[in-house]
């Protein structure tokens, strides 16, 4: 409520930020989580998976592919268009809101910019550790309602795996 103290997880800068729902440009706009309040960050099946260990997966080849990284520093040009990403499976929750959310991350990006995570969704099964490549439209500013907000996700994805 108003005046009561929120926590932001994994916050993200985003310089130059347009918003089309606003058609406004942010110079410096943060993404990220809001805590639930008497909840820990784990209550949230979306929030980012930490890197266990440190992935390094090679990256697809093709004109869209792109690297992990590459897809965050790129994503407003990509933004609307198709992405390949090679990655490892690193968190995945089936069945929630009609489709399957994936985690993938391949080695490239720190946990610390925020920029070595990529969110996916798709209606193809994977389970935790697969190497899978993904093709799927990229999507800025993607918010589902709910809490559920995403600086950059990659939705209606086909998922191959090794």
């Amino acid at each position: 409520g108003e005046g009561s103290t929120a926590t932001v997880l994994q916050p993200m800068l985003m310089r130059n930020f347009h918003s089309k729902t606003l058609d406004r440009t942010f110079p410096e706009v943060y993404f990220g989580m809001l805590q639930q309040s008497g909840s820990g960050a784990a209550a949230n099946p979306h929030g980012v998976a930490q890197p266990a260990s440190v992935v390094k997966v090679e990256k697809a080849s093709g004109a869209d592919a792109r690297s992990v990284q590459e897809a965050w520093a790129q994503a407003a040009a990509l933004n609307g268009k198709n992405l390949v990403v090679r990655g490892k499976v690193v968190k995945y929750n089936p069945a929630v809101m009609g489709k399957n959310w994936v985690h993938i991350q391949d080695g490239s990006g720190t946990a610390e910019a925020g920029n070595h995570d990529l969110t996916v969704t798709t209606m193809d099964d994977t389970a935790i550790g697969e190497i899978v490549t993904i093709s799927g439209t990229l999507h800025t500013d993607k918010d589902f309602g709910g809490g559920y907000r995403y600086a950059l996700i990659v939705e209606d994805a086909k998922l191959s795996k090794e």
